[in-house]
């Protein structure tokens, strides 16, 4: 026999080519019993599907896995060798699938003794296309081992040194992932659920801080934005060095799990994405808007609560990292769908960031909060879009009477540009002035055409210690004036000196670090000592060029103090050290 191995994804495609297209019609409910056998690596699962609806539908597994037998009580069933199925009902009726196996041995996914790792993405159960489905599940192993599933945790039972544990998620959804291992189960209650943390014995000791963090998010996250989309929350350690975010949990590695700032850092990203990406499903095909959304309220919020110094420090980085992405790998953010390199990190996360922070002070807290709420509320187990996305905050300003074209521009610009406008202090001046004496300060300033309607902070310092502030609000391509009396002497006028507005930096307003090098299309090594290129070149992925030093080229200096001086005074860049070093160490 002559034939061709067809992979699961063009097996997929092949069999959603072969339906028609669905439609309104309502979701399928899958009842799943899987039995593991890690000793032997591995499963055995039975899929009873209640079908509401006469449509079509049909089911895949992943390599490693094969039907074993397929069942329906009123309909035909169409097989498609010994991974998928086709599924042909006459109205509402039943069906049954049966299927065993591992996943591969050469992929991410793992199923063996010590326990077992089971993404969508390895088909490890029959999946339904072209419509998500409702489910509940129910995983039996050795007691010895915990297990851990997509959804909500309803209990479990031991019995004869076995476990069952069973879940649910009476939604639609579209991933299921399990996880097993030799864990420690530690439980807490929240307004919103229990909280879990599963930790091998040596780490127990984190399990108290790392429940009492997880449930003071999740509070705080339900009481912004909503009750969370399942009905409890699991923090579950991982043997491999990853941090994923599945509905209801998260995995994170163990030796990530020892680091001291995780509680505080990554934590409540993870938890956040439990509303935006697991709650709120994402249409990729329109862009991912979630990674944005969950930096700038749980990675950017964290950082304003540990104080507005380390707040604007943040938004100053998401702007120098604008201004180190070469403009040959910038991309709209509407392209975004994952972080595969540092430019993701750049558009993805801290572009769409400064986005909902240019959002959330256009509306106020609470206008930003109502939009947030009417978000996840019209598309809560549902995907979301860019459009949804400017659906929930157009319709919040207009319910609070706050230029909803300006917040359509804003969003509009930011989803479909690329780089930053550039704002200018054309001109300023200060005298004695009024009737009353005083000042009289007096500041133009200039706004790219090419930007998005915005309120620009001009900021003025007296010699008493004094700080006054105006946000004249500008139109793309405006100059406008702006007058401002104080009573003692000004000393110093800014414009947006605290990075709230999305822009071009100015000279002087960033400093060079080792992103420019590894950003650069090409990189130019500045050096009086030979033999420096190949070392340099592997970290560079071969972009490096040795020449002079050149204000517009990235550069890379080595050598003498007075090489550097000199180097740098020639080209006018920074002061050569500024401040000394603290340590002897990078």
């Amino acid at each position: 026999m002559i034939g061709k191995r067809i992979s699961p994804l063009a097996l997929a495609a092949l069999l959603l080519s072969a339906l028609p297209t669905a439609g309104a019609a309502p979701s399928p409910h899958g009842a799943l019993e899987v039995e593991l056998a890690p000793g032997q690596g591995r499963l055995q699962g039975r899929l009873e599907l209640r079908m509401p609806s006469g449509e079509p539908l049909s089911l895949t597994l992943g390599e490693g896995f094969a039907l074993e037998a397929v069942e329906i009580g009123a309909g035909s069933v169409q097989r498609l060798g010994d991974q998928a199925v086709n599924l042909h009902p006459r109205g509402p009726t039943r069906a049954e699938l049966r299927w065993s196996g591992a996943p591969p041995a050469d992929g991410r996914d793992f199923l063996d003794a010590s326990g077992a790792l089971l993404t969508a993405a390895s088909g490890w159960y029959p999946q339904p296309g072209p419509r998500p489905m409702r489910y509940s599940l129910t995983v039996a192993l050795p007691a010895r081992l915990q297990a851990v599933a997509s959804g909500t945790r309803l209990g479990e039972q031991r019995d004869a040194g076995r476990r069952r544990v069973a879940f649910e998620h009476p939604a639609p959804g579209s991933r299921i992932t399990l996880v097993a291992g030799e864990w420690e189960k530690a439980a807490a209650q929240t307004a919103y659920g229990s909280v879990y943390t599963f930790f091998p014995e040596r780490l127990a000791g984190l399990s108290a801080d790392y429940l009492e963090r997880a449930g003071a998010y999740l509070e705080r996250f339900g009481d912004w934005i909503g009750p969370p989309p399942h009905g409890s929350y699991a923090v579950v350690a991982a043997p491999l060095p990853v941090g994923y975010a599945f509905p209801g949990f998260t995995y994170i590695g163990e030796r990530v799990l020892q680091l001291p700032f995780i509680p505080r850092t990554s934590l409540p990203h993870e938890v956040l994405h439990e509303w935006w990406g697991n709650g709120v499903y994402i249409d990729y095909a329109d862009g991912n808007w979630a990674e944005g959304l969950t930096q700038y309220m749980a990675d950017y919020h964290q950082a304003r609560r540990r104080g507005p110094g380390e707040a604007r420090r943040m938004r100053g980085d998401w702007l120098r990292g604008q201004a180190a992405l070469p403009a040959a790998r910038d991309y709209p953010l509407r392209r975004f769908r994952g972080r595969r390199q540092p430019r993701d990190e750049i558009v993805g996360y801290q572009r769409a960031a400064f986005l909902f922070h240019t959002l959330h002070r256009r509306l106020g807290a609470s206008g930003f909060a109502a939009a947030l709420r009417a978000f996840y509320a019209d598309n809560r187990h549902r995907p979301a879009d860019w459009a949804d996305v400017r659906e929930a905050f157009t319709d919040t300003a207009i319910g609070r009477e706050r230029r909803p074209e300006d917040i359509a521009a804003t969003l509009s610009w930011f989803v479909e540009t690329t780089g930053a406008p550039r704002l200018r202090l054309a001109a300023w001046s200060a005298e004695r002035g009024g009737r009353r004496g005083g000042y009289r300060v007096e500041a133009e300033i200039a706004w790219d055409e090419d930007a998005y309607p915005a309120r620009i902070p001009v900021v003025v310092e007296t010699a008493d210690g004094g700080r006054e502030l105006r946000r004249p609000r500008l139109e793309p391509g405006e100059r406008r004036r702006i007058r401002i009396a104080t009573e003692s002497r000004p000393e110093a006028l800014a414009v947006d000196p605290d990075f709230h507005v999305y822009r071009r930096l100015a000279v002087g307003e960033g400093v060079p670090t080792l992103r420019d090098l590894f950003l650069a299309r090409r990189v130019r090594l500045v050096s009086p000592w030979p033999g420096l290129e190949e070392a340099a070149r592997r970290p560079l992925a071969g972009r490096l060029e040795r020449g002079e030093a050149d204000a517009e080229r990235a550069l890379l200096l080595v050598g003498p103090e007075p090489f550097l001086r000199e180097r740098l005074a020639a080209i006018g860049a920074c002061t050569f050290r500024r401040t000394p070093p603290a340590q002897a160490t990078a």
